[in-house]
């Protein structure tokens, strides 16, 4: 058994508590090799652990956001830490001259060939805005891009 559970006098009693066990001692695991855990990343890691372990599917939570999420994360006292990103640092200037470029480069297409689009995609390697902690820590600078 590890030491947070044996700290705090948890009584073990079935799948529910050996599950919430080892997600438990997986959050400090992870802060301590500062690796950021999302709540999407919570919920798989509860889902995959109750499979290692052969929890009856009728016996599993359903693992959502708002239900066993929440209620988890207030069971064991598991905050959300915001990371910030580095908008301080933002050269403004610049980036105003390379809107008015893109907007001059844009001009030159017919309108029914401009198209919005999600800036998600130039994102796809960033850290998630939140992460699930169970020690109080600094907010981390967020990074964007590898």
């Amino acid at each position: 058994m590890t030491p947070y559970f044996l700290d705090n006098k948890t009584v073990l009693s079935g799948e529910k508590d050996l599950l919430d066990m080892h997600l438990v001692e997986t959050v400090p695991e992870l802060e301590s090799r500062k690796a950021m855990l999302s709540g999407e990343v919570l919920r798989w890691i509860a889902r995959e652990y109750a499979d290692l372990f052969c929890i009856p599917v009728a016996k599993q939570a359903k693992f959502t956001k708002r239900g066993w999420q929440h209620h988890f994360m207030a069971r064991y006292g598991l905050r959300r830490r915001k990371d910030h990103g580095v908008i301080g640092s933002a050269d403004v200037e610049h980036a105003r001259r390379k809107v008015l470029s893109l907007r001059a480069e844009i001009g030159r297409f017919h309108p029914d060939d401009v198209f919005n689009m999600d800036d998600a995609a130039f994102f796809f390697r960033a850290t998630p805005q939140y992460s699930i902690t169970l020690n109080p820590a600094p907010a981390l600078k967020q990074k964007k891009t590898d």
